[in-house]
């Protein structure tokens, strides 16, 4: 009889357990925290697609090649948000391909604001004595009979063509034209009768290439350089001279 209440003891307490623990795991399946699985990023292939071809991504990490180091003959220009290699080009009075070959650039479409551009003073070495006109065909003139005009040697041959408006600030100007071969104007001086003097900036004057000097203030470019002084220069019966670099004077004119 005592084994049988043993017996009937022992079942009772496992099927108590049993039930306690099925009650316990139930409650725990119930109330546990679920475990998220973040879902993998989605790639927008037609918006990868879509990015300007112009437009550079380094991968983290890389940097940029370093462009040309400026030397003594070469001055640095500052990308700005409308500038295209067309218009620095033409600024410096350069060709786009030795701006290329300057900086190491193979498109002509890439570049960035706040870029760094090496500027050859005068161009890259030339291959011959004379050298191409930069942009349109140059303009057919006629040499204007002077006592140091020559037939065009390849050597530099400059004159005053013109002193247009003396007297007037606001159109007032000298034309110069090259009759011979290419030269930097960098260093050569106008002088004025009452010594007022100009300084060319660096400038390259191609053979047949013509100049024309402001008095008033405006935006130089390569065909048009301004002096930005308060009053006119030039009054008729005087005289203009054009020097170079060592002071020597290559030209003169008579103001009409």
């Amino acid at each position: 009889m005592k084994w049988r209440r043993l017996a009937i003891t022992l079942v009772l307490n496992l099927i108590v357990s049993a039930s306690a623990t099925l009650g316990v795991l139930a409650l725990w399946e119930r109330f546990r925290d679920p475990i998220v699985v973040p879902a993998a990023p989605v790639i927008d292939l037609a918006a990868a697609q879509q990015l300007a071809p112009t437009q550079l991504i380094l991968p983290s990490g890389d940097t940029p090649t370093p462009g040309p180091l400026p030397t003594s003959t070469s001055t640095i220009h500052i990308v700005e948000s409308d500038d295209t290699l067309g218009s620095i080009a033409l600024n410096y009075n350069l060709s786009i391909e030795e701006l290329m070959e300057t900086n190491g650039i193979t498109n002509p479409d890439v570049l960035s604001v706040g870029q760094a551009l090496v500027i050859p003073v005068g161009g890259l070495p030339e291959a011959t004595a004379t050298a191409e006109p930069l942009g349109a065909n140059p303009v057919d003139l006629t040499p204007i009979p002077t006592a140091t005009d020559a037939p065009s040697s390849g050597l530099p041959n400059l004159a005053i063509r013109a002193v247009d408006d003396p007297g007037l600030l606001a159109s007032e100007q000298v034309v110069i034209v090259n009759l011979g071969g290419a030269v930097q104007l960098g260093g050569w001086v106008l002088v004025a009768a009452d010594a007022s003097v100009f300084t060319f900036p660096a400038l390259r004057l191609h053979e047949n290439g013509q100049v024309t000097v402001h008095t008033a203030v405006g935006q130089n470019s390569v065909t048009d350089l301004y002096w930005g002084h308060p009053n006119a220069v030039w009054t008729s019966g005087a005289s203009v001279e054009l020097r170079d670099p060592q002071g020597d004077t290559r030209a003169s004119f008579a103001v009409p």
